[in-house]
């Protein structure tokens, strides 16, 4: 009896394993059949006229040629 109610277990099991994975299968389709979206010109020119990315730009080309940040505020 027992081995009887391990293998409606397993088939049980089983069952919802294969309907999970069909499930992941149908999303993976969908997401690779969507078209990519261009995510470039939507964040071109977003910090034009910022005072704070220049200086946020200032400091990361002091850094990488220093090795240091001269601004009183970074430490």
């Amino acid at each position: 009896m027992e081995v009887i109610v391990n293998t409606l277990q397993f088939e049980s099991q089983l069952q919802s394993l294969q309907q999970l994975v069909a499930e992941l299968q149908r999303k993976v389709e969908r997401l690779e059949s969507k078209p990519k979206d261009n995510w470039l010109p939507a964040v071109l020119g977003r910090f034009k006229d910022d005072p704070e990315f220049d200086e946020i730009i200032r400091l990361g080309k002091e850094f990488r040629e220093t090795g240091e940040f001269s601004d009183d505020e970074a430490q």
